[in-house]
């Protein structure tokens, strides 16, 4: 959605913000299911480029204590597109992108599939009211 947004400057901005979750769908499994040491992790970190030693460091520190928080980026991103795409379907010229990005973030934190529950609540009532 940054990208629809032309939030970034360049192509290369673009591909930059892809990495780091890309990084990490190496990184965190290596960790936490193929047993990588920490100097394993660090090295791929340092390996795949545009990280220095000390950046590498925290990056896996940030992944051992967090399993799967950098992995979900793409993964939370990729159902709220999905969600946009089906809430443009069906609600066509009723469709308010404010009002989607309202419904998706008031109820704060929450699994995936409570959120598509919730956008499903959300979509109903936008048809009723109009």
């Amino acid at each position: 959605m940054a990208e629809e947004a032309k939030v970034y400057g360049s192509e290369d901005a673009k591909v930059m913000r892809r990495l780091w979750p890309a990084r990490g769908m190496v990184v965190d499994p290596g960790l936490h299911a193929f047993h990588w040491t920490r100097q394993q992790a660090v090295d791929y970190m340092v390996s795949s480029g545009h990280f220095s030693a000390d950046v590498a460091n925290d990056y896996v520190d940030r992944t051992a204590v967090m399993p799967g928080q950098l992995t979900s980026y793409d993964t939370g991103g990729l159902e709220i597109r999905a969600l946009r795409v089906e809430a443009q379907r069906r609600l066509r010229a009723r469709f308010d992108l404010r009002r989607f990005n309202q419904a998706v973030l008031e109820e704060g934190v929450v699994p995936l599939r409570e959120l598509r529950a919730h956008l499903e609540i959300w979509m109903t009532e936008e048809l009723s009211h109009k």
